[in-house]
C-alpha cells in the first residue's frame, strides 16, 4: 500500500509530490502519468516552449521562488530586447515594446505598446522544462527518504473508496484502477493508498474517470464546467538562423519588438521567445478552428501556411533564414482536450476559476492541478495556479496521513 497515489505528473502533480516528501519520515508516493512523458502542459522543445512559458515575478511569487530554490535560470524579456536595442544591453532604461497589427493582409500598422523594466515579465533560459526537469530529479533521486515511484503510460479508469474498519478507528483506503501498454494489448493494474490526489484536468476526470461512491452532484456539475486553460489552442514555434525582425526588418522603418496581432491567421499572435546567443525563435499561438479555416482556405498545411505568413509580416527572411517550424495542437491531446473545450467560442478570454475543490471521501480524495486554483489570487489555469495547486493538495494529503499517525510500508 502507498501512502500517496497521484493522477498526473504536470507541473502541479510534481510539485505535491515534492511536498508531501518533505514529511520528516519521507512516504511511500506513486505518481501515474498517462502520457508517455512528464510535464502535462509543459512541453519544451529546443529551448522553446510549447506549452505555459511565462511568469510575472510580482504576481507569481510561489512560482518564482519555486525556481529559485531550484536553481533554475530565468531570462527578462526586457533584456531580451535591451540586448538588440539602441540603449545598450547594460542600460536599466525602460525597454520601448513595439506592436504589429496585422487587420488585413493589405493593412498592416506599428504601434508602441509599453515600456517595461526589467523584472516585470519572464521566462525560463532553457523553457519551462527545465523547471520539470530539476522537480523529477528532486522527486525520484534514488536517495530521497521514502520510497517515490513514477509510472508513465498509466491511464486511471477508476478511483474507489475501501473502508476498512478496525476496533478503534475507521481508516479509509482509496483504490485506484489504471491501464498499461503491454505490446498491442491493455494491462489492467490497480493500487491502494491512504490519500489519492487528482492533479489531472478536473474536466477530464469528471468526463473519462468513474468514481465509487459517486461524487457530489454539485462537485461533479462544477468539475465538468471547469475549462481547461488553452486546451483548444495551438502553439506553433519557428527558428531562424538570426533575430532577423529586430535587425532587419524590411517591411517597417522600426525593429518589431513586441507582438503581432492578426485578423489574418493562421497565428492570431506572434512573439519573439529568443534566448541570445542560443536561440533565435518566434512563437504564436491559434484556435483548432482558425487554424484548420486558414489552412484550408490556402490550400497548404499548417507550417507553409505561417511560412506564408512570418514572410507576408517580415519579407524573405522568414522563409530564408527559417531553420525549422514544429507546433503542438493542444486541442488534439485527449490528455489535455475535450470536446467541450473545443466548443468554447471565446478560446482567448480566460475563465474565473472560483470553485474550491474540497477534499472528498474523510478528505482520502484531494484535487490538484492548476484550474482548482481558487484561493483569490487570479492564478487558475497558469503556472503560479499549478504550484499553488500542488502545494495546497500536498497539506491536505499531508494532513490526512498525520491523522493516521503512522506510515505504511508494506511491499506492493
Amino acid at each position: 500500500m502507498w501512502d500517496a497515489v497521484i493522477i498526473g505528473a504536470g507541473l502541479s502533480g510534481l510539485v505535491a509530490c515534492r511536498e508531501v516528501g518533505k514529511r520528516p519520515g519521507g512516504e511511500r508516493v506513486l505518481v501515474l502519468e498517462a502520457r508517455g512523458r512528464i510535464g502535462g502542459r509543459v512541453d519544451t522543445r529546443h529551448g522553446a516552449d510549447f506549452g505555459a512559458a511565462w511568469l510575472w515575478p510580482l504576481q507569481n511569487r510561489r512560482l518564482t521562488a519555486l525556481a529559485r530554490e531550484m536553481g533554475v535560470v530565468l531570462v527578462d524579456d526586457a533584456d531580451v530586447v535591451r540586448s538588440t536595442s539602441d540603449t545598450g544591453a547594460n542600460s536599466t532604461d525602460d525597454v520601448c515594446f513595439w506592436d504589429l497589427y496585422e487587420y488585413s493582409m493589405q493593412d498592416v500598422r506599428r504601434v508602441k505598446s509599453e515600456h517595461r523594466r526589467s523584472g516585470e515579465q519572464m521566462r525560463f533560459a532553457a523553457g519551462t522544462g527545465a523547471l520539470v526537469e530539476a522537480l523529477e530529479r528532486e522527486c525520484f533521486r534514488p536517495q530521497r527518504r521514502g520510497a517515490v515511484k513514477l509510472r508513465l503510460g498509466a491511464r486511471v479508469t477508476q478511483i474507489s473508496l475501501e473502508e476498512q474498519k478496525s476496533s478503534t478507528q475507521r481508516n479509509n483506503v482509496v483504490r485506484v484502477e489504471y491501464e498499461t501498454s503491454d505490446g498491442d494489448a491493455l494491462r489492467a493494474c490497480n493500487e491502494r493508498a491512504r490519500v489519492v490526489i487528482c492533479a489531472a484536468p478536473v474536466r477530464l476526470l469528471a468526463n473519462h474517470v468513474q468514481f465509487s461512491p459517486e461524487l457530489p452532484e454539485l462537485q461533479m456539475r462544477a468539475m465538468r464546467k471547469t475549462r481547461t486553460w488553452m486546451a483548444q489552442q495551438t502553439k506553433v514555434v519557428a527558428w531562424f538562423t538570426s533575430r532577423f525582425w529586430q535587425q532587419r526588418c524590411t517591411k517597417f522603418s522600426c525593429r518589431m519588438t513586441g507582438t503581432v496581432f492578426s485578423n489574418v491567421g493562421p497565428l492570431a499572435s506572434i512573439f519573439d521567445v529568443s534566448v541570445p546567443p542560443r536561440v533565435f525563435a518566434l512563437a504564436g499561438f491559434t484556435a483548432a478552428s482558425r487554424q484548420r479555416r486558414a489552412c484550408t482556405e490556402a490550400g497548404t498545411d499548417l507550417c507553409e501556411a505561417v511560412t506564408m505568413q512570418l514572410e507576408r509580416l517580415f519579407g524573405a527572411a522568414a522563409r530564408s533564414e527559417c531553420v525549422r517550424i514544429e507546433f503542438h495542437d493542444w486541442s488534439e491531446d485527449k490528455y489535455t482536450c475535450d470536446a467541450e473545450d473545443r466548443a468554447v467560442a471565446d478560446p482567448w478570454e480566460h475563465p474565473q476559476y472560483t470553485y474550491r475543490f474540497a477534499p472528498l471521501w474523510n478528505s482520502a480524495l484531494v484535487f490538484a492541478g492548476s484550474e482548482t486554483c481558487a484561493d483569490g489570487s487570479g492564478a487558475g489555469g497558469f503556472l503560479e495556479g499549478a504550484v499553488r495547486a500542488g502545494e495546497r493538495a500536498a497539506t491536505e494529503a499531508s494532513n490526512i496521513l498525520e491523522h493516521f499517525g503512522q506510515h505504511i510500508f508494506s511491499t506492493e
